[in-house]
């Protein structure tokens, strides 16, 4: 399940996670409080009392967004990246740097290649840590096929971009309240 929260207060935004999450398992495991968070050796979180659910977050001020899954997830969000071609060259494989420059919209496809990749990499428990010019994602955005058995789900609006990388075809965003 993924649930988005969106323009949380800015100080809040780890807390809001982590609540978020909550909600998610108690809504989807009927799990209550705030569970215990552990990360492994390259950084991916996991939970020490339930290794059979994974789960991600990513939070940004223009959202927190929250994937609770039995299998690997991966997700991203970040507000719309304005384009600039040091960033753009530095984070693109050659096929995705033509999909940017191609784009109606530099500045939403960079988001969209961005928040790919963070999502995928973080899929693969990995974080950043390889150069991302040589992971080409532009077949799995562009036209929804898999990549290496995962799917690519991207999102944009006006204000931000979201990725989340799973094995499922299709996802659902539930969209949350603060309040509720």
């Amino acid at each position: 399940m993924i649930y988005l929260l969106e323009n949380p207060e800015r100080e809040q935004e780890r807390t809001l996670a982590r609540r978020l999450l909550a909600r998610g398992l108690e809504r989807e495991y009927g799990i209550k409080g705030e569970p215990l968070i552990e990360t492994a050796p390259l950084g991916k979180p996991y939970l020490a009392d339930y290794p059979w659910i994974h789960f991600n977050y990513s939070h940004c001020t223009k959202g927190i967004l929250c994937g609770i899954s039995e299998e690997e997830i991966g997700v991203d969000i970040e507000g719309i990246i304005p384009y600039k071609e040091r960033f753009a060259a530095r984070i693109c494989h050659r096929r995705e740097l033509s999909m940017v420059l191609e784009a109606e919209d530099r500045d939403a496809m960079l988001t969209a290649v961005w928040t790919g990749k963070e999502s995928y990499m973080k899929y693969l428990g990995l974080g950043l840590r390889r150069d991302l010019r040589e992971i080409d994602l532009s077949e799995a955005l562009m036209r929804q096929v898999p990549l290496d058995g995962v799917y690519l789900h991207s999102r944009l609006n006006g204000e931000y971009g979201l990725c989340v990388c799973c094995r499922e075809p299709s996802v659902i965003i539930h969209k949350v309240k603060k309040d509720s």
